[in-house]
């Protein structure tokens, strides 16, 4: 069984961009604040996640570069996307960001709005998350940590100040702005105080508590907002519930009818630990999210059928799916990293899709360190409009069964080439090799059946000779030549 965490519609994709934006300038004084007072309440992952986008703002900005949650995962290698939504949370839950996202169809892109830390006096002044660190470290750590950021300023009282006024010091310009430069300096950066913390009313029935107060004791009026916020606080801190909130107040009752809050939280306090315990104080736990389970196959190897694998290539993130592939379960490399990271930016493909072309590609045979290869196939899936790993089965279905009716076709042709005997092909085998065969098989071949020879007719030539024509001087004088050799002259 795998867990998926369901955040409403809105979980994000590997392939979904963000920005992080801050709300003013943020300097190294938060950053010690948050590892100082914030650390020991958050946990490790909601901290490394603030310092993180932190980084991700230029010096001098407010604004991040444009990135997917795919390389945000990459930099937080060891953290897993349900641990990565959860650190979400927590920084939300603390009021140290916002998330803002829109729908674009195809893909969805984040804003996260960074805010700075409660300065010491304000988070020591709280209420709440005081509370919660007093719980976490103890009463002799937290007077340490509250120590720290105690002013010591010299008794001035004795002392004449000499200090120059500005004109002073300096003359007045007879220059004047222009309009330009008077433009837009609404827009400018400044710093900007922590949201405070806060307890929606609907935690705590107010209606109920107003009811119960006796108009005898308190006035209505002394239920300002300052003492309804710090009720809010307790009731989330202690779960008092409406009745016995109403005892707590009567308790911390001024003689002029005012509610004084110190007295409040000291009650409240003392409240706690007659019920829980001496000593006893509560701690900040993080509420596990809303999960969906699903029953999908823990590993690559035990999908069944085509549900199963759909699921599978659903689910799982892309770092985890190329350790599955790996032949040894190891981390993917930076290229392969890399390479995902530009095809999957490159076709805007939802991370199901580019794990069903992870897992095809490794199908094949090929690395996936190269993203051609990949990019190739995934032109090839857009052009049919390849959304879902679905979808991505189908269009794997077509093709093989394709290539199995161009292969059937092919063989059908080579088939034919040869002659059929009883379904086999057999090949033209010359007599004499036949007979040999037979007989280191000891087998007697069949005498063959005599043809009758077929004579072949040869034309006869005739040769007719040219008739010749003689001269009757001619013929004389060789038969004079001829007696005269015959007598020797």
């Amino acid at each position: 069984m795998r867990q998926h965490h369901l955040e409403g519609n809105y979980q994000p994709d590997p392939g979904d961009s963000y920005v992080i934006e801050t709300v003013g300038l943020l300097n190294d004084i938060d950053r010690r604040v948050l590892t100082q007072l914030y650390l020991p309440l958050i946990n490790v992952d909601a901290y490394t996640l603030y310092q993180t986008f932190f980084d991700h703002v230029p010096t001098m900005g407010t604004q991040s570069e444009k990135q997917t949650h795919y390389q945000l995962q990459t930099l937080l290698a060891d953290m897993s996307q349900t641990r990565l939504i959860k650190a979400r949370l927590v920084l939300e839950g603390v009021r140290l960001l916002k998330s803002f996202v829109v729908d674009k169809g195809d893909s969805r892109h984040y804003v996260y709005e960074l805010a700075p830390p409660m300065d010491p006096y304000h988070f020591f002044n709280d209420g709440v998350l005081n509370l919660f660190l007093f719980s976490a470290v103890g009463d002799r750590r937290y007077r340490v940590l509250k120590n720290n950021w105690v002013k010591t300023e010299t008794d001035k009282s004795e002392m004449t100040e000499i200090t120059t006024s500005f004109t002073e010091v300096f003359q007045f310009p007879k220059t004047k702005l222009t309009a330009e430069a008077k433009a837009d300096t609404d827009k400018l950066v400044g710093r900007s105080q922590a949201t405070q913390f806060d307890i929606p009313d609907s935690r705590f029935d107010f209606e109920r508590l107003y009811s119960k107060l006796s108009p005898t004791f308190i006035t209505l009026s002394a239920i300002n907002d300052e003492v309804k916020e710090t009720i809010r606080k307790l009731y989330a801190v202690y779960h008092i519930s409406e009745d016995d909130m109403v005892s707590l107040i009567y308790r911390a009752m001024q003689s002029d009818g005012n509610v004084d809050l110190e007295q409040l939280r000291k009650v409240a306090r003392d409240f706690y630990q007659i019920n829980m315990g001496e000593g006893a104080y509560p701690k900040l736990k993080v509420k596990e999210p809303e999960i969906q389970t699903v029953d999908i196959v823990q590993s690559i190897g035990d999908i069944q059928n085509e549900g199963q694998l759909i699921e599978f290539l659903t689910q799982i993130d892309t770092f985890n799916l190329i350790k599955e592939l790996s032949t040894y379960g190891a981390d993917p490399t930076i290229k392969e990293l890399e390479a995902v990271e530009t095809v999957m930016s490159k076709r805007k493909m939802p991370i199901p899709v580019m794990n069903a072309l992870i897992y095809y590609t490794r199908l094949q045979g090929n690395g996936i360190d190269s993203p051609e290869y990949m990019e190739k196939i995934a032109r090839d899936w857009d052009m049919k409009g390849v959304v879902t790993v679905a979808d991505v089965i189908q269009s794997t279905k077509a093709f093989v069964d394709k290539k199995q009716e161009d292969y059937e076709k092919w063989q059908q042709r080579q088939n034919n080439s040869y002659r059929k005997t009883d379904g086999k092909a057999n090949d033209i085998i010359p007599d004499w090799l036949q007979k040999q065969l037979a007989e280191e098989d000891g087998v007697t071949l069949p005498a063959a059946a005599e043809k009758p020879v077929e004579k072949v007719t040869v034309p006869t030539i005739i040769k007719k000779k040219p008739e010749i024509k003689t001269d009757p001087a001619m013929l004389e004088k060789i038969a004079q030549l001829r007696k005269d050799l015959k007598e020797g002259r």
